[in-house]
């Protein structure tokens, strides 16, 4: 069933398969639950891309909004094969130690989701950057 998405740059909300069918990364930003407009999520990381083969990058998780307690889960996407996972599940943790030794050399999308603590959704809202492994 689809559902529908906030995209926080063209304000526009378009229809998206379930996250549970459909890996993350159809958008280039973010995006969010319409109803969970209020909830704002920002990733960022320790090291700027690129980074060499071998290096551990740190990503941070925010949100702002909401109910202000937040779990966070990150995804990781390999922009060549298109394989996205879910490299880390949902934590109050807002961070994850991604070792790019254990991963090929190329370009990636990370993504944060974000939801509001005790939430059944798959999430609320996301975030995410891209990176690159040289």
């Amino acid at each position: 069933n689809p559902v529908n998405v906030l995209d926080r740059y063209s304000k526009l909300i378009r229809q998206k398969p379930s996250i549970k069918s459909q890996p993350l990364v159809q958008a280039k930003a973010g995006g969010k639950l319409e109803a969970h407009s209020d909830l704002e999520p920002s990733i960022s990381s320790d090291l700027d891309s690129p980074v060499p083969h071998g290096e551990q990058v740190k990503f941070i998780g925010m949100a702002i909004g909401g109910s202000g307690k937040y779990e966070f889960a990150f995804r990781l996407r390999n922009l060549s094969t298109g394989i996205a996972a879910t490299v880390r599940d949902y934590s109050s943790d807002n961070h994850w130690r991604w070792d790019t030794n254990k991963y090929q050399k190329g370009a990636y999308l990370i993504s944060v989701w974000v939801r509001n603590t005790g939430s059944q959704e798959q999430w609320e809202a996301w975030e995410q950057i891209g990176f690159s492994v040289q």
